[in-house]
């Protein structure tokens, strides 16, 4: 039987610190943590453990969001996103992730760049006309 990544990691309990220490990380950032002044953090994490989770192959049935939706005024850009990837593997780097799981995850986030970042960017936290 193979074990999943999620598992071989520690399960749901290392997963949760290791979004904790992540958010940590985002939020220590001068110029990424405007984009969260107004989140809930508290949901905001614990979607992000459920979507970890999934990434990991871990249990449960958590259906994946819209991402392009729910990041598309936002004008993230390409440096930015790389930052937060970094600061997502070195979450997962202080808490045990071997160089198969970083590298497992890595992918996953590669896949997922093109649907998050905009390459025209807007004002910080901005919305262009004619968007709803």
């Amino acid at each position: 039987m193979t074990v999943s990544y999620f598992e071989r990691l520690g399960g749901a309990a290392v997963v949760k610190q290791a979004i904790s220490r992540f958010y940590d990380l985002v939020l220590a950032d001068e110029e990424l943590r405007p984009y969260f002044a107004k989140a809930d953090l508290g949901q905001l994490k614990a979607h992000q453990t459920a979507l970890l989770a999934r990434v990991l192959r871990g249990p449960g049935q958590h259906v994946p969001p819209d991402l392009a939706s729910a990041h598309r005024d936002l004008g993230i850009t390409d440096e930015q996103y790389a930052r937060v990837a970094h600061y997502l593997l070195t979450a997962l780097r202080a808490h045990g992730a071997t160089q198969e799981i970083v590298e497992g995850v890595e992918l996953t986030l590669t896949a997922a760049r093109h649907t998050i970042v905009r390459h025209d960017p807007l004002p910080l936290g901005g919305r262009e006309e004619g968007w709803s």
